[in-house]
């Protein structure tokens, strides 16, 4: 691959300067190519030898010399099987990936805990139920509190150590006496009417009692009062 590489980037180059153009810093192109070989080996060298570049330990006079290098460097990893090389973060990676897979089918839930998994848990031969009693108890007493006393029956009533009062403005049996019923509190206090009148409609009211005359005077000071 990098043979490959290497040929191609000579070819393209040379074309280019045949057509009279020009390539900016070949050799950090070069570089920055190198760094995304996949092969850790040849990325921690092409970085040692980066550095050096950069820190003026390593001249390189033409982007030729960079790829006899990398060619070089290419041919020995290959020759030593340690072309392809992961990092080691990678390695660690891959095994675990390998170890998951091994362990996949082996793992099982003891009979007990698969069985709760399924939702097939039985008990005495059933499987368990959930306790709907308390909602049945609840449902049941909150039927008989809205079933009103009948014409000529107490509207008090004692059940178990509660005394319960019928409350016309809830509908139901309440612990509650009506007559502190909130709920009723609150219905009065809408019905009464929110009437506010200036002086001018206080009279006009009070005049449909008296003449009429009487009634237009008064509808005239209205008028002026609300033009000032």
């Amino acid at each position: 691959m990098l043979t490959r590489f290497t040929r191609n980037s000579i070819k393209n180059y040379s074309q280019l300067l045949s057509r009279g153009a020009s390539v900016d810093d070949p050799i950090q192109i070069l570089f920055d190519a190198y760094q995304v070989v996949p092969c850790y080996n040849f990325q921690t060298y092409i970085g040692r030898q980066y550095d050096d570049y950069l820190d003026g330990r390593l001249t390189i006079a033409h982007h030729e010399l960079l790829l006899k290098m990398a060619k070089t460097k290419y041919d020995w990893l290959v020759s030593k099987k340690k072309w392809g090389a992961k990092s080691p973060d990678d390695e660690k990676i891959v095994a675990m990936a390998a170890e998951i897979k091994s362990l996949q089918g082996k793992l099982k839930l003891n009979p007990k805990l698969a069985k709760i998994a399924k939702g097939d848990d039985k008990k005495g031969g059933k499987k368990n139920k959930k306790d709907t009693s308390n909602k049945r108890e609840q449902k049941k007493d909150e039927a008989w509190k809205k079933v009103p006393p009948k014409s000529g029956d107490p509207k008090e009533k004692k059940q178990g150590e509660l005394t319960f009062h019928w409350c016309e403005h809830h509908m139901a049996w309440t612990v509650h006496k009506p007559a502190d019923c909130r709920l009723g509190k609150k219905h009065k206090d809408e019905q009464k009417p929110a009437f506010r009148a200036n002086s001018a409609t206080a009279a006009a009211i009070a005049a449909t009692t008296v003449n009429p005359h009487y009634s237009a005077l008064l509808a005239t000071l209205g008028a002026l009062e609300e033009d000032e």
